[in-house]
């Protein structure tokens, strides 16, 4: 599985080169800025360095997500850390061959407060606010409709995609497999480059079809050890499952669709609890997205709870449950 999840920058130490013993030093340039408990000395400083230094940071993500989700459960904040997390410059630009090496090193990156709290005219993110329950063989669908003037504007306009899936449940104390560590072990699949919904929910409720395949959209790390940039990984290793794909715009249907799926580990009778996020991004910043997909989320969100009136208004009718 994919461990670290993210990371932040803790400090460094760096040896002069013409230093015939080997030594380390932690100049300035080097140390993140801390503040002092020592009543001696500044206030703050840049004078150690740590991996526990890190931790504060990402922790103070978690916290700025609080103030704005206080009701949300832990499962969402730690989604939206990690859907917040990028590769550095210098990873994003490696060979596909060292993805893996880069998975190894930094996992999905470094977290940034602002895309964990907040969505600009370019990009949005999209979340389940409410812990969710899953069982063994049971499925979650999630639609989120794409407004036409994405899918059919005259040029090609590099969107990003952006999924992660948050989930918990009950472990074992022994590891015979990673699969069979949990009661319940989940994984997502979006729908693919050209499937309608109906095809979809076909795929996933119907034919019971095997989720190993991503279809057209090339994930960074895939659902399985031989698909993706990332070879011998699989995001559905963990219960921190982050995937992302760049795509061009004119390939959007109408929709876009997610669905979280349950499978069986060691005890069937316990279900699982998760969180999802979604994310569109204009990579340039050179078509606005937000609006346009809210608007239209607002109206089916609309229908939905009509339809849902509906049903409760006949189940009245007829006194049955």
């Amino acid at each position: 599985m994919i461990k670290p999840d993210v990371v932040e920058y803790g400090g460094t130490e760096v040896r002069n080169k013409d230093d015939r013993i080997f030594t380390l030093t932690t100049p300035p340039e080097v140390c993140p800025e801390l503040i002092r408990v020592s009543p001696e000395g500044p206030a703050y400083s840049k004078d150690a360095v740590g991996t526990s230094f890190s931790t504060p940071k990402v922790t103070h993500i978690a916290a700025e997500i609080q103030k704005i989700l206080p009701e949300s459960p832990a499962l969402l904040y730690r989604a939206l850390i990690a859907q917040s997390a990028r590769w550095p410059d210098w990873a994003q630009n490696v060979d596909l061959t060292r993805y893996a090496e880069v998975l190894r090193y930094i996992g999905y990156g470094v977290p940034n407060v602002l895309r964990a709290t907040q969505n600009n005219e370019y990009r949005i993110t999209l979340i389940t606010n409410d812990q969710v329950e899953i069982g063994t063989r049971e499925a979650h669908l999630y639609k989120i409709p794409i407004p036409q003037e994405l899918r059919e504007i005259g040029e090609d306009f590099e969107i990003l995609i952006e999924v992660t899936l948050s989930y918990a449940a009950k472990p074992r104390r022994t590891r015979r497999t990673v699969k069979r560590y949990l009661s319940t072990w989940l994984e997502w699949e979006s729908s693919r480059l050209g499937e309608d919904l109906e095809t979809f929910k076909q795929r996933i409720f119907l034919t019971g079809r095997s989720m190993d395949d991503d279809g057209s959209l090339k994930w960074a790390i895939g659902s399985a050890t031989n698909r993706g940039n990332a070879n011998d990984f699989s995001r559905r290793n963990g219960t921190l499952q982050k995937d992302w794909a760049i795509i061009k715009s004119h390939e959007l249907r109408d929709a876009f669709c997610i669905a979280v799926r349950g499978h069986e580990g060691w005890g069937a009778a316990f279900k699982a609890k998760y969180a999802l996020a979604v994310s569109f991004e204009a990579l340039k910043q050179n078509i606005p997205i937000y609006e346009p997909i809210r608007s239209l989320i607002e109206i089916e969100i609309e229908n939905q709870q009509q339809e849902i009136e509906v049903e409760i208004n006949n189940t009245r009718r007829n006194n049955t449950i």
